[in-house]
Formats: structure tokens, C-alpha cells, sequence
């Protein structure tokens, strides 16, 4: 695990093997540069490049009034493109209900593969009887589903799940009932990632700011917030 990592020159991760930089304060300078992966050359579908920021305290006496430390501080240039996914979020192409085992899409996806998260939002409209008036008009039985990809036909317009849906994730009907939208399934992992070491711990941050020049592409950021 490095303490402080400064780069003022490039720093750029391999694309094509699995990589992982486990630090507690990654600057960026402003001549600095970091690749983790590019538009170009985005790391490889068959390789992971993760930032791990560590459970460690900024201590040792370091003064930190800004409250910088135990992050990502990017005042030059960051650049993060994992493997393409296109799209990530797709609207279907017929409307999903309980039970159902398979979704159909209104276009076809391409780097989408078997063992991809899909997340189905919850899509209805939270009626009065379904609340408790002490918390207003919030509901707290969240319906959004995540399943995994089974099977993907050859055309990748129809996505078969692990397991069946356990709601009804419908559509929105006007006043006369006619379906005019259908919601969207998005795919949720990315092979670039950026998260805490320990969520329960000290988590870390990423800011960029001042003369920062940041592209971020299907890059995953999990478990940060400073607390």
C-alpha cells in the first residue's frame, strides 16, 4: 500500500492484464498524468484495473485542514476507460412483468456478457394507501430488481435472466390507459473501478479541481464518500 503517490509526470496502467493500485492519497499534478486506460485504448474486456483507496487514516501528524486526504486529488489530467458497453442503459422493447425470465430490448446491446448485473428500476407510482403519513410520501419497499445475464441471443435484443422477476416493473400509461413508455434495463459492472478498501472504514474521494482535464468512461465508483 503506498502512503502519498504524487504524480507530476505519467503514471499509465497496463490495459491488456489485471492491475491494482492500493493507496491512502493519490495526487494528480498539474503536469501530471494518469491513463487508466484511454478513448483509445480502453483496458481490455478480458482484464480489471481497480484504484483501491486504503483503510488508513490521513495521519502521522499531517496537517489536512481541506480535508484532501484519503482520495484521488486531481489537479492535472485523469483519464479512466474500461471495456465498452453499448448501451449501458437500454429501453425494452416489450413491456416486462412478474415471473418473466427473459427481457426483450428495443435495440441491440453489444459487450454485454453472461454473468453481467442488470438493474430494472422500480417504476410504479406510489399511491397514498402504500405510505404511512408520518413519512410523508415516502415508501421504504424499494421494487427495483437486480438479476444476471443467463444468455444473450445472437442478435442481442433478448437477455435471459438467472432468476424471475419478483415485481412488476411496468411501463406508463396515460389517463386512458394506452402504454406510452417502457422502462430501461441497465448493465451495472465495469472492469475499471474505483472504490473504498473498507466501506466501514475510512473511505475515499475523488475531486478534481483547478486546472483538472478529467475523461471518465465505464468506470465504476463503489463505496466512496468521506464520512
Amino acid at each position: 500500500t503506498a502512503y502519498t503517490l504524487s504524480v507530476s509526470g505519467k503514471l499509465a496502467f497496463a490495459t491488456g492484464v489485471d492491475t491494482r493500485l492500493r493507496v491512502t492519497n493519490l495526487q494528480v499534478m498539474s503536469s501530471g498524468v494518469v491513463e487508466v486506460g484511454t478513448a483509445a485504448a480502453p483496458i481490455a474486456a478480458t482484464a480489471t484495473a481497480e484504484i483501491v483507496i486504503a483503510n488508513s487514516a490521513f495521519g502521522n501528524g499531517v496537517s489536512d485542514p481541506d480535508q484532501f486526504g484519503t482520495g484521488i486529488t486531481v489537479f492535472g489530467k485523469l483519464t479512466m476507460h474500461g471495456s465498452v458497453k453499448t448501451p449501458t442503459f437500454v429501453r425494452l422493447g416489450a413491456e416486462p412483468h412478474l415471473g418473466d425470465t427473459t427481457l426483450t430490448l428495443s435495440a441491440p446491446v453489444s459487450g454485454w456478457n453472461v454473468g453481467d448485473r442488470i438493474v430494472l428500476p422500480d417504476t410504479r407510482h406510489i399511491k397514498e394507501s402504500e405510505v404511512t403519513p408520518a413519512n410523508g410520501w415516502r415508501n421504504a419497499v424499494n421494487q427495483w430488481e437486480e438479476r444476471t445475464v443467463q444468455a444473450i441471443n445472437g442478435n442481442g435484443t433478448t437477455v435471459t435472466l438467472n432468476s424471475a422477476l419478483t415485481y412488476d416493473p411496468l411501463g406508463a400509461r396515460n389517463l386512458n390507459n394506452v402504454l406510452e413508455f417502457l422502462p430501461h434495463a441497465g448493465n451495472l459492472p465495469r472492469n475499471v473501478v474505483v472504490r473504498s478498501e473498507n466501506p466501514a472504514g475510512t473511505r475515499g474521494h475523488m475531486m478534481g479541481i483547478r486546472t483538472a482535464d478529467l475523461d471518465i468512461r465505464y468506470t465504476l465508483f463503489r463505496d466512496m464518500g468521506r464520512t
